[in-house]
């Protein structure tokens, strides 16, 4: 069974085989459905891992109040916990 990034490639390779415009309707349906297929096998969006990159992203750029901090306990689980994006 081929990785999600074999199956991502793949699927951009089959698109670019189909060149620019050779496309049908048909044809872009059926790969809209393969990419959501493939999303729904990606793992969950850890969104307080994500907060805490766009926040160093700022600290470095000299914005630190560009984004709050997650909280303590958040940032402890962040590696490990799916937290809600709210």
């Amino acid at each position: 069974m081929p990785t999600l990034a074999e199956s991502y490639a793949a699927l951009q390779a089959t698109v670019e085989e189909a060149g620019e415009h050779n496309d049908t309707a048909v044809q872009l349906d059926a790969w809209d459905a393969t990419l959501s297929r493939l999303n729904g096998k990606e793992p969950p969006t850890l969104y307080v891992l994500t907060t805490l990159c766009e926040y160093e992203q700022c600290l470095a750029a000299g914005q630190p109040n560009h984004i709050a901090l997650p909280s303590w306990y958040k940032r402890i689980l962040a590696n490990w916990v799916s937290f809600s994006p709210a």
